[in-house]
């Protein structure tokens, strides 16, 4: 049974969520999460409360809400190293840091809930079709533009930016089952037997090469396979 935890992968079902045309979901994916960075607080609270419920209708599982939960977590034990490391003791400084700390965390844990709502509820084949579909109508667009406008020389021949924007997207989540399939193999292997800063120092250098190695092993079998349909 595939692992439904994973982050941003996609989980076929019939929610409210699941129903809304790609197109509307695209159109809402950046500017909300451009907002979530520039909301003030009350609002941010507010947007929070929208988020979880929309997260309730898609169904979200708590592993996935876990899972969101500690990637944050360890980034902003990231962000505490470099921000608080050196510091001189005092007590404002520290507590205006770790508010602004803790904000830009709370930030960071709605964009990925953001991701989350879209790529659980919408497929890549889907995404794929949306952008071409937008793509197809914007071409159809300039060449009324220009047939208007008597212009009778032939449009240049233009990149498959739908093509290549939906490989883009499609392959964020694969970074996330890569990185949950390595994760699973070395906590097999005794990976949790040592909890303690440097074996997790040790984990990540062993891990992270081994992640980069596989999403280039994959991005090469993709461009063969891309080369071979065009074939």
């Amino acid at each position: 049974m595939k692992d439904t935890s994973n982050l941003f992968g996609y989980r076929p079902g019939n929610s409210p969520i699941h129903r809304i045309p790609v197109h509307l979901k695209l159109a809402f994916l950046l500017p909300c999460t451009a907002a979530v960075f520039a909301l003030p607080v009350p609002a941010l609270a507010g947007a929070s409360l929208v988020f979880l419920g929309l997260s309730w209708l898609a169904g979200i599982s708590l592993p996935v809400f876990m899972r969101n939960t500690r990637i944050v977590f360890m980034y902003g034990i990231l962000v505490g190293l470099f921000r608080f490391v050196g510091l001189p003791w005092n007590a404002g400084i520290w507590l205006a840091y770790a508010a602004e700390s803790g904000l830009y965390l709370w930030r960071l844990f709605l964009v990925m809930l953001t991701g989350t709502l879209f790529y659980e509820t919408t497929g890549t084949l889907e995404i794929r079709h949306a952008l071409a579909d937008i793509q197809h109508r914007l071409a159809a667009f300039l060449v009324r533009t220009a047939g208007i406008a008597g212009i009778r020389k032939p449009m240049p021949e233009l990149p498959d930016v739908a093509f290549l924007l939906s490989l883009t997207i499609s392959f964020i989540p694969r970074i996330f089952e890569a990185w949950s399939v390595i994760e699973d193999s070395w906590n097999a292997r005794g990976g949790r037997t040592h909890r303690n800063p440097v074996a997790a120092v040790r984990r990540i250098s062993l891990l992270v090469p081994l992640l980069v190695s596989k999403l280039l092993a994959l991005a090469a079998d993709t461009e063969r396979a891309i080369r071979s349909r065009s074939a």
